[in-house]
């Protein structure tokens, strides 16, 4: 007893079998790609983490470093005798920054630069201001000389009428 319509019903489970490889091939499909992004996007997350961990380490070092140049500026405003030192070590320190500025890779490198160029610029005024400050000591020094030379002059200037009031008298 063979049922009539055999090849109608290989057909239909021919066509429902592909239709289920098909469908569970769309799934296996789905779920491989839902896993690989995950892994792609954690692997792309790493790497921001290491560049920022990296960005953060440079910013320290350039903030340390800044940290460093102020203190010595502080230092040779305060105490003025050794300032030639002082000044070297600044300019060391200061060209410190400017190479951990340089190689830097960030959007940060402009803000170092300038950063720098102003460290160079306080430098140089705070070394005007010195040279300034220290000429009017000089200039204080100099009027009070001025002003003792004057008083000799007049001194001499009486004892030389003096001294021609009494040649006139003889």
């Amino acid at each position: 007893m063979e049922p009539l319509n055999k090849e109608a019903r290989r057909k239909e489970f021919t066509n429902f079998l592909i239709l289920f490889l098909v469908t569970i091939t769309l799934v296996v499909a789905l779920v491989f790609f839902s896993v690989q992004v995950p892994f792609r996007d954690n692997e792309k997350l790493r790497k921001e983490v290491v560049k920022f961990e990296k960005e953060k380490m440079q910013a320290e070092r350039f903030s340390t470093s800044l940290k460093n140049a102020m203190d010595l500026m502080e230092k040779v405003n305060v105490s003025g005798d050794n300032s030639g030192m002082l000044d070297a070590e600044i300019t060391k320190k200061v060209n410190e920054m400017y190479t951990l500025g340089g190689a830097d890779s960030t959007v940060l490198k402009s803000l170092y630069g300038d950063v720098v160029t102003v460290m160079f610029q306080l430098q140089a005024a705070n070394s005007r201001l010195r040279n300034a400050s220290s000429t009017d000591q000089n200039l204080e020094a100099l009027k009070a000389e001025l002003n003792q030379w004057k008083m000799q002059a007049n001194l001499y200037q009486q004892q030389n009428d003096q001294l021609r009031i009494e040649l006139s008298r003889r």
